[in-house]
């Protein structure tokens, strides 16, 4: 089993570490490589991942119902290990001409890149809900994960800085060396999903014709299954479980798109600080990850999920904003913040996705089915809607500041807009999210109370004294 947990694992590497090098850097090469303006280049951003979302709407559904003797979730992670380098590097290919032109090519490759990661992301992500199906076994699955998401976050923000940095002092040119570290990162992050994929053989329930659903077409198109997946969407909606988390994830993306797109803006032209020393601002980031994991876990463990994802938040969200009215005007500060704003990120990140997992047995206990595929589709849809538009937000706020890409120093007005987007906007988001939480119901007793109840109504036995107490929270 411990092999079976490093091997899903190593996922994490394309989960987090393209995720983080796209939305950190995109609107950093598009503005200061290419020269598109702000908010072009939000709008850039914002439109190729809207259709990751429309792509969502499908690969959850596909994902619960392929009938495949290699499995259902599997064959799309292996389908990943080209299509993710190839169109991450897609992204970071220098195109002159027409701002129409580059327009055009960069939406359709950042297009290209979301719905790859879209197609891997969802089947990885409720592959960890068959290989772990116990409350603290989740926990601990998500946990070590995280490590290789923060090993893939390092490599998407720190080591861009760093060797982008080597390669242009050793003489090659900035649309060179942005893409010749994104070819290596991709080639890295590819074998870690082929790695994921081939040591996790035998993990996943497949689906038989017999326990198929019947009655409509089982078709892979959209237009054949679409009120299959809006009635899977309705229905889970209607548990307070999902719902509960749905919001939340909203307003956690918003805010955490605003932090990590808006950094590199912010240590630039607010603080000036050169690329290597940013980079140890990433490095600090990365470290304060590393140390919060085990205390992450053991408060999930110790005191529960819901506990340790509102109590983060509500730390980092209100010592940021006492932060923000003291001033981030200095980099010891701004290492302060982003420790301080880590540890709740960090905690969401690392047990957000066992708590979805937990849906699960609501929704069989609920309707009789599990749909794992689609409750992970359904909160990366509203994860991706959020980050679109916190994308565009960003560049829309940077125009209307006077943000000007050419220059070396921004206007007062300018950096003050940068202060909001990367300290007032993220923590006013973190106490909003934890607000959303409150009626979250799945503690672990009651999990186990699912658990239990459905292994009685499966073996035909009573459970109504179970049902009566749960009903009243499900």
């Amino acid at each position: 089993m411990r092999i079976t947990y490093f091997s899903y694992s190593l996922g994490g590497l394309a989960e987090a570490g393209l995720y983080q090098y796209i939305t950190t850097f995109q609107l950093i090469f598009l503005t200061g490589v290419v020269k598109i303006p702000p908010a072009t280049a939000g709008t850039i951003t914002s439109v190729a991942i809207l259709l990751e979302a429309v792509c969502c709407f499908v690969v959850g559904h596909l994902s619960d119902n392929l009938r495949w003797r290699y499995g259902r979730r599997r064959p799309f992670i292996l389908l990943s290990v080209l299509l993710l380098p190839a169109t991450m590097v897609a992204n970071f290919v220098t195109v002159d001409g027409a701002s129409g032109l580059q327009y055009f090519y960069y939406v359709l490759m950042g297009a290209f890149f979301w719905i790859a990661y879209s197609l891997f992301y969802i089947p990885y992500t409720a592959l960890g809900a068959e290989i772990a199906t116990d409350y603290d076994a989740r926990t601990r699955l998500r946990s070590l994960t995280r490590i290789f998401t923060i090993v893939g976050t390092f490599l998407a923000n720190v080591c861009p800085l760093l060797v982008i940095g080597f390669l242009m002092n050793a003489g090659i040119n900035d649309r060179q060396a942005w893409l010749m570290f994104t070819i290596l990162m991709c080639l890295l992050v590819g074998i870690g999903v082929f790695l994921c994929w081939y040591y996790t053989s035998g993990t996943e329930k497949v689906l038989s014709p017999e326990k198929a659903e019947t009655g409509e077409s089982m078709g892979y198109l959209l237009l054949e299954n679409f009120i299959l997946i809006v009635r899977d969407f309705y229905q889970l909606m209607r548990l307070k479980a999902m719902a509960t988390l749905i919001g939340t994830k909203i307003i956690f993306m918003l805010g955490f798109t605003l932090y990590t797109s808006g950094m590199m803006f912010f240590m630039q032209y607010s603080l000036r600080l050169d690329t290597a020393v940013t980079s140890t601002v990433y490095m600090v980031s990365i470290s304060a990850s590393i140390l919060f994991t085990p205390v992450i876990t053991y408060w999930a463990i110790r005191w529960g999920k819901k506990s340790l994802i509102s109590g983060a938040m509500t730390i980092s969200g209100l010592l940021g904003l006492l932060l923000y009215l003291i001033g981030v005007d200095s980099y010891v500060v701004a290492l302060f913040y982003v420790i301080l704003f880590t540890f709740g990120q960090a905690a969401f990140w690392q047990i957000s996705s066992a708590m979805f997992y937990d849906v699960a047995e609501a929704d069989e206990y609920v309707y009789g089915k599990r749909r794992e595929g689609a409750i992970i589709a359904f909160q990366s849809i509203v994860g991706t809607l959020s980050t679109a538009v916190a994308l565009q937000a960003i560049g829309l706020l940077l125009n209307m500041a006077g943000f000007d890409g050419t220059l070396s120093v921004q206007s007062t007005e300018t950096i003050g807009m940068l202060s909001h987007v990367f300290v007032l906007f993220p923590s006013l988001c973190f106490i909003a999210a934890t607000l959303t939480l409150i009626a979250y119901p799945l503690s672990k007793k009651r999990f186990e109370l699912l658990q239990r109840a459905l292994y009685l109504r499966s073996r035909g036995e009573d459970y109504s004294n179970l049902k009566k107490d749960i009903d009243k929270w499900i």
